[in-house]
C-alpha cells in the first residue's frame, strides 16, 4: 500500500488485535511504514531502495508495494513461513544489494524540453523511445513519462506538418 493508502486505513488498522496480527503483512514505502500504527510497524516487511537492483523488480515508485510483495511471493515464498522468519529473509535477500544511483537531473520548462528534443530529432530518427532515453540518460534532464509523451507528440505533429 502507497503512504497515502495506509492513511486511509490507518484507523482500521489500529483496530485489529495484536494476536492476528502475525498473520498480516504489510508492503509499503519506508514513506509508508511511518504511517503504520505503532503496534503492527514489525509487520511491514522491510523491503528498500534495494529492491530497484534486483532485475525484473525495478519500476516505478507507484508500484513499488506490487513489487515488493511479487519479489516476496515469487523469489522468497515468504507467505509462508511465520512473521520474523519472513522479514529475516527479506532482509536477508537485501543485504548484499545496494541502492541504484539516481542522477541529479536538471529541471526544464515545456518550451526548453522541446528544444532539446528538437535539436536531438535527427540524431534520434524522431523516435520517443530514444529521445527519451536521451532526455533522461543523457541530457539529465527531469521529464515524467507523460509529459514527454505530450510534449514528443506536439513535436511529431509539427515535423509532419
Amino acid at each position: 500500500m502507497p503512504a497515502s493508502y495506509i492513511r486511509l486505513v490507518r484507523d482500521d488498522l489500529s483496530k485489529l488485535e495484536v494476536e492476528h496480527a502475525d498473520r498480516l503483512r504489510i508492503f509499503t514505502s519506508v514513506a509508508g511504514s511511518k504511517e503504520v500504527p505503532t503496534h503492527l510497524a514489525q509487520n511491514v516487511m522491510p523491503y528498500d531502495e534495494r529492491l530497484e537492483s534486483l532485475s525484473g523488480f525495478a519500476g516505478t515508485r507507484g508500484d513499488f508495494p506490487q513489487r515488493a510483495m511479487l519479489h516476496f511471493v515469487h523469489a522468497l515464498g515468504g507467505q509462508h513461513l511465520p512473521l520474523e522468519q519472513a522479514r529475516a529473509k527479506v532482509l536477508t535477500a537485501l543485504a548484499p544489494l545496494s541502492r541504484r544511483e539516481h542522477p541529479e537531473r536538471v529541471r526544464m520548462t515545456d518550451d526548453q524540453i522541446q528544444k532539446v528534443l528538437l535539436a536531438q530529432w535527427d540524431n534520434h530518427a524522431g523516435s520517443s523511445t530514444r529521445l527519451l532515453r536521451y532526455l533522461r540518460d543523457e541530457a539529465l534532464v527531469s521529464c515524467e513519462q507523460g509529459r514527454f509523451t505530450r510534449l514528443w507528440q506536439a513535436l511529431a505533429a509539427e515535423q509532419r506538418a
